[in-house]
């Protein structure tokens, strides 16, 4: 018996709407290193690792999908650290995204409200950061770039958990009628 059983991804197209996200965070990387002239390495195994964590859903007890998403949130957490507060957005919403597999509805908007708490946090950080480099008629832009991209990731995080959670759900009453149906069949073919 494993102690960590997976589950594929119930939808491919989201698994491979993740792996462009990843990507394209992995294009700002190659742009970030073509401009400073280094590679992001750090950066890059943050998207490897979040990449192959998408390969494959924690299933059976919910201390090994929670710690499934914390890890995940961690591993996103130490890239603020490292300062890649521009690809926090498509991270968390793919946090987002798994957690419609791994958790009820109200766990779901947990993860979110904790995805919402640490993105405007990383606000904060960048608004400080970009305050002190701007002068003081440039700082409106600033706050209303940053309010613009709140209302986003919080209409994003929205969207997110209401399209995949009916995606889960439909696939969820499909896997129950397919059962009832075999059961059904079963009874008639006995009889």
């Amino acid at each position: 018996m494993l102690f960590l059983k997976t589950q594929p991804n119930p939808f491919r197209f989201l698994l491979y709407t993740e792996w462009i996200m990843l990507a394209s965070c992995g294009f700002m990387a190659a742009i970030e290193a073509w401009q400073q002239r280094r590679i992001p390495l750090q950066h890059l195994c943050i998207l490897l690792t979040l990449g192959v964590m998408g390969l494959g859903l924690p299933s059976g007890r919910s201390v090994v999908r929670y710690l499934y998403t914390a890890i995940e949130i961690g591993i996103i957490f130490y890239g603020t650290t490292l300062g890649y507060l521009h690809i926090l957005p498509t991270l968390y919403l793919i946090v987002v995204i798994r957690s419609c597999f791994l958790f009820a509805p109200i766990e779901r908007w947990i993860v979110a409200g904790v995805c919402l708490v640490l993105f405007l946090m990383n606000q904060a950080q960048y608004f400080q950061i970009m305050s002190g480099l701007m002068v003081s008629q440039s700082l409106q832009r600033v706050w209303m770039h940053q309010i613009a991209q709140v209302l986003v990731f919080c209409l994003g995080l929205f969207f997110v958990i209401q399209l995949v959670g009916i995606f889960a759900q439909r696939a969820k009453n499909a896997g129950t009628t397919d059962a009832r149906a075999s059961s059904t069949a079963a009874v008639c073919a006995a009889n």
